[in-house]
């Protein structure tokens, strides 16, 4: 397209990440470990990676702001709006950066039971972006993604 960005024929699965695990516990724990700052600051983000978790309230249209502290010294801003709250069931987020920034990516996190299990499925769709902001991520992020367990 003339303006650069993601042509409405672009498939989402182009733009789309699924992730599936099976964890061996109960789903309110793995529900409270992605819901609850006591948790969330102990796995939260890339390994090497710390957080400063400034609010959360996990409600619909609740926020969650933090900083990301890189293992490089870089601070990243997030900014997460919550869509959808169905506890135990269902996560729907939009995440940002910076105050005024547009919506990078949607999440959906499902949480299933799976006979004592969890099986925990998150699938994020990045925005139709012009292409210099989105700077094909997703193709790198798929490989680290596949290596790294959850």
């Amino acid at each position: 397209m003339a303006d650069g960005r993601n042509s409405p024929a672009e498939s989402i699965s182009e733009r789309e990440i699924v992730i599936t695990r099976v964890f061996d516990v109960p789903r309110e724990l793995l529900w409270n470990a992605w819901t609850d700052p006591q948790h969330l600051v102990h796995g939260w983000g890339p390994r090497g990676f710390t957080n400063t978790f400034q609010e959360i309230c996990v409600r619909p249209e609740g926020v969650w702001r933090f900083i990301t502290h890189g293992s490089d010294g870089r601070n990243y801003q997030n900014k997460i709006v919550f869509d959808e709250v169905a506890k135990p069931l269902r996560l729907v987020y939009s995440h940002n950066g910076d105050e005024g920034e547009p919506v990078r990516f949607q999440t959906t996190v499902t949480f299933a039971e799976r006979g004592g299990k969890t099986e925990l499925t998150m699938r994020c769709i990045e925005a139709q972006l012009p292409r210099s902001s989105c700077s094909n991520r997703i193709p790198l992020v798929r490989p680290a993604l596949s290596r790294r367990p959850l």
